[in-house]
């Protein structure tokens, strides 16, 4: 009898510190940041990152021991970004950010107190001064944002799928400043009830979608902080037994490489030796103009054919082929999928991906 109460007991101790333990677990936390993206004379853009939804809120002042202003936004999101306005030109703040009200926990994360210097007050903000090292009036290096909002923000390219299998996907896009990564997706176009998102941003994203349905159509949306869509697409998966099939198949992008005024580099790998094929039009339904590299010119599966006599801030529509596969006689072709040009005599856009 004694042996049986000593069992219940330590049982009940157990199961008592795994229930802490993971309540402990889904206290709310920082995981990335704070960072100031953006300072100019009069404003700052602060960002962070949590593990779970929880609200947004920044302390601030001029005296790191009284901080007695406060900014925050909606509540909501793991991803949190602030902007402070009417700020004093060259002038050092204090802030320290927190994220309480946390989804299922009621608990809350406070950062350490950091700082920042606005700029001059006729000096230019951070995003519009020449490309190179941005620096404020004091010599010192400046936080870039690239309108970290996010809603000046747009994308140039994608959103594209990449790696399809039977049951996942990755989903890139590419926008023309840092932004927010959210994508919307699921089997019904006017009801994308599941979401796929990375804390921050930057201007090339990048999201997995796991746990799909084998040869369905999924849509996707890439989404603005406040819900509204920047742009669509969408793709199928593969049907259940697609790795059996001896037919030549796009394993990994397509991916964009380099965009500028007038070319544009299109990358992506088969299962097999093919063709390297783009067609592509300012059209999406007549893609009248083909670019093509010659038949295992990227080495083993690797293609890589580069757009030429492109029009400045145009918008394109592309589709890849790899046909003539070794052995097997058959061949693959992708959705079409969005890109723009940048404008002319503007710096071009060099995206590191794997293919």
């Amino acid at each position: 009898m004694r042996s049986r109460v000593v069992y219940l007991t330590l049982t009940a101790v157990l199961l008592l510190w795994t229930g802490l333990a993971a309540a402990q677990s889904q206290n709310v936390q920082i995981t990335q940041g704070p960072r100031v993206e953006h300072t100019d004379g009069s404003s700052a853009v602060i960002a962070w990152s949590t593990n779970v939804n929880s609200s947004t809120q920044v302390k601030y002042g001029t005296d790191p021991n009284n901080l007695t202003q406060t900014a925050s936004a909606p509540w909501g999101g793991i991803t949190h970004r602030i902007t402070l306005k009417n700020l004093e030109p060259n002038k050092t703040y204090y802030y320290q950010v927190i994220s309480g009200q946390a989804q299922g926990t009621g608990t809350g994360a406070m950062s350490n107190v950091a700082q920042f210097q606005t700029t001059a007050g006729g000096a230019q903000s951070a995003q519009n001064q020449p490309q190179g090292q941005q620096t404020t009036q004091s010599g010192q290096p400046a936080q870039q944002s690239g309108q970290a909002q996010g809603g000046q923000a747009e994308v140039v390219a994608g959103p594209i799928p990449q790696k399809v299998s039977d049951t996942s996907a990755v989903i890139w896009w590419q926008t023309t400043q840092p932004t927010e990564t959210i994508l919307k997706y699921g089997t019904d176009r006017n009801n994308l009830s599941q979401t796929a998102q990375q804390p921050h941003g930057d201007q090339s994203h990048k999201v997995t979608l796991s746990n799909l349905q084998p040869d369905t159509q999924y849509y996707v949306s890439v989404q603005k902080p406040d819900g509204t869509e920047r742009a669509s697409g969408w793709f199928k998966t593969q049907s259940a037994n697609w790795r059996n099939d001896r037919s030549v198949d796009i394993t990994q992008g397509p991916v964009i490489e380099y965009i500028s005024d007038n070319q544009a580099v299109i990358a992506w790998s088969t299962n097999q030796k093919a063709s390297s094929i783009v067609r592509y039009g300012t059209d999406p339904n007549n893609l009248t103009q083909t670019a093509q590299a010659p038949w295992g010119a990227g080495g083993e599966n690797t293609h890589r054919v580069t757009i030429k006599n492109l029009q400045p801030n145009t918008q394109y529509w592309f589709a890849i082929e790899s046909a003539q596969a070794a052995g097997t006689g058959t061949q693959a072709q992708s959705n079409k999928f969005p890109f723009r040009t940048v404008q002319n005599a503007s710096a071009a856009m060099r995206i590191t991906q794997q293919p």
